[in-house]
This record gives C-alpha cells, sequence and structure tokens, in this order.
C-alpha cells in the first residue's frame, strides 16, 4: 500500500501535467499570441518554478505524507487558474507556483518510494517508477494532444486541475488512514 499509493499518484501527475505543462505553448500561442518572446518567457516561468520547487521540497524531508496531497491540491488549482485567466503576466506567475508544487510533489513521491520500499526491491521500484514516467507520458500527450485538437485547451487544463485537486483528496485519506494504522500498532 505505501508504494502503491505513490505510484499511482505518480502515473497520475504525469498524466495530469501534460495539459499545463507539455501543451504550455500551445496554450500561449492560441491564448496569448505566438511570439517567441512570450513562448520563452511561459518556458522560463516553468522552469523557473521547477528550480525554486527543487528548493522547497528540499525543507519537507520526512513530510511527504502532508508534501503529496498538498502539492497535488495546488498543482491543480494552479491548473485550474491557468485555464481561466486571460492576463500573460498573471499566467507565467501561475505557470511559477505550478512548477514549484509538480517539483514539491514528484520529488515527495519519489523520497516515499526510496524510503517505503525494501532494499532488495528498491531497483525494482525505481524501474517501475522509470516505466511508469516513460509510458504515461507518451501515452498521455497522444491521448491530450489530438483532444488539444477537438476541445479548448482551456476545458482541458481545468479538467486536469479538477482531477488533481480529486487525487489530492484521495492521498491525503489515504495517507492519514496509514498514519492512523501505524499509530494503532
Amino acid at each position: 500500500r505505501r508504494i502503491a499509493l505513490p505510484m499511482a499518484s505518480y502515473a497520475a501527475l504525469t498524466i495530469l501535467s501534460i495539459p499545463g505543462g507539455y501543451l504550455a505553448g500551445l496554450f500561449v500561442e492560441q491564448e496569448f499570441g505566438g511570439e517567441w518572446a512570450k513562448l520563452a518567457a511561459a518556458e522560463v516561468a516553468g522552469f523557473a518554478g521547477m528550480a525554486f520547487g527543487g528548493i522547497v521540497s528540499s525543507r519537507f524531508d520526512g513530510k511527504e505524507d502532508f508534501a503529496i496531497p498538498a502539492g497535488l491540491a495546488i498543482f491543480g488549482t494552479m491548473s485550474i487558474l491557468m485555464a481561466t485567466t486571460d492576463a500573460l503576466v498573471c499566467y507565467l506567475s501561475l505557470m511559477g507556483a505550478y512548477g514549484i508544487a509538480l517539483t514539491v510533489t514528484q520529488t515527495s513521491i519519489i523520497t516515499m518510494l526510496q524510503k517505503e520500499a525494501p532494499t532488495s526491491m528498491r531497483g525494482r521500484v525505481f524501474g517501475l517508477a522509470n516505466a511508469v514516467y516513460s509510458g504515461f507520458l507518451p501515452l498521455g500527450m497522444a491521448v491530450l494532444g489530438p483532444l488539444a485538437d477537438a476541445l479548448p485547451l482551456r476545458t482541458i487544463m481545468a479538467g486536469a486541475g479538477i482531477a488533481g485537486l480529486g487525487i489530492a483528496l484521495m492521498a491525503l485519506r489515504a495517507l492519514r488512514g496509514g498514519q492512523r494504522s501505524k499509530l494503532e500498532h
């Protein structure tokens, strides 16, 4: 259970990060214009957020049970807000926060996997984590990329954000349930 939850969260996060993260260039072009400076600003905002997220993640050592649902909730909220804004500067700020939340969540999931996987199984667990990322990212792009031609990307981003909030709630319940069972034994 302590391996299945973070692995499922990792798979979901990989797919849910596609509309707001990997399709950001398409979104900026559709909503704000395709000038190179705007496209570059979106990439820099995402990168800066992820870099700062790495620094923030260092503060969550031992607090993965908090960081995973909190990161997923912030990630979902930022995705929804990014889908609803009409101002590029606001979008870029939200993209930075989105990058922070994405990195904190991914780092906390990987940390939890490291801590929870038995030493003899750790290589297999991380092999599976790599397979999840390597499989779910192109699968999600194959589904969500063409879907962005049929539906507004704003709708897809908002839907991903709502799903992220739902997964955050499920992760919170599952992780709190795990804490209770540890305390009872």
